[in-house]
């Protein structure tokens, strides 16, 4: 993430994507040990998800208080890394075309508008 990213929907599919990317490249150069390794990345992928969204989140919501943010931050990293594990284990679509599908999906659930 670069020093001018603010927090945005683009910036949450560009977090989903490193980690489909580091997961995919992990898993290929790592294929015996991925599994045993993934509990370990996985806590630490989670908190530098938590930490990036945290930091932009403040930059953008200066007025807000910390608990909130950070009640915030860690439930959208745990969604963006569940979401990159499901992706890998139950997809078959392309890691821009799951984001894309499943932001709509949850717009259309906070809107009631889902079938």
């Amino acid at each position: 993430m670069s020093n001018n990213e603010e927090f945005s929907e683009e910036m949450l599919k560009s977090l989903f994507l490193s980690i489909t990317t580091f997961h995919m490249g992990l898993s290929t150069r790592c294929q015996r040990s991925y599994h045993d390794m993934s509990v370990n990345i996985e806590a630490i992928l989670k908190k530098e998800l938590e930490q990036i969204i945290f930091h932009l989140l403040l930059k953008k919501y200066k007025d807000q208080g910390d608990e909130k943010l950070r009640m915030n931050s860690t439930m959208l990293s745990w969604m963006i890394y569940g979401a990159s594990i499901d992706w890998k284990e139950n997809s078959n679509k392309s890691p821009e075309d799951y984001f894309e599908d499943a932001s709509l999906s949850i717009r259309q659930l906070l809107k009631n508008e889902i079938v």
